[in-house]
């Protein structure tokens, strides 16, 4: 059920319309941060997203190979490996990087509405949602509604 939000970005302007849907399902500290998106991307409002070799955000891809050698991450310095195929976070806005890298806010924590957001067509459960984002700071939930 994703579509236009406000806009996420503590100081920016309001990009479109306000068509008022549960983005988030629950109490958790939201964190957004700023990444470049690769080249050729075209990333949805509230699309998941994973991080490249390269150290830059590109649509979660639940099929992508693991990447054995933390090392060859842009950068070094990683702690623990890293899989190409595992979601660091969510963007706050639509970003088109088609026409070369681009910089873009995503949400690095919080508790989310699996419903509001941009999932691959192989994660299409509560669980195998809730499942891509284990060990990490973002929850995934559904909203619960009082009749």
């Amino acid at each position: 059920m994703s579509g236009t939000y406000y806009n996420q970005i503590a100081d920016g302007d309001t990009v479109a319309g306000y068509d008022p849907f549960d983005l988030f399902a629950g109490e958790s500290p939201v964190i957004t941060d700023r990444a470049t998106v690769a080249s050729g991307q075209d990333l949805a409002q509230f699309e998941v997203v994973a991080f490249n070799t390269s150290g830059e955000l590109v649509a979660y891809d639940d099929t992508a190979d693991y990447i054995a050698d933390a090392d060859t991450v842009a950068g070094g310095g990683v702690s623990l490996p890293l899989y190409a195929s595992k979601p660091i976070g969510i963007m706050c806005q639509a970003v088109d990087a088609s026409g070369g890298a681009a910089e873009g806010t995503f949400y690095r924590a919080g508790f989310f509405n699996h419903a509001a957001l941009v999932w691959p067509a192989g994660v299409s459960t509560l669980a195998l949602r809730r499942a891509a984002f284990a060990g990490t700071p973002i929850g995934i939930g559904a909203v619960q509604r009082d009749t």
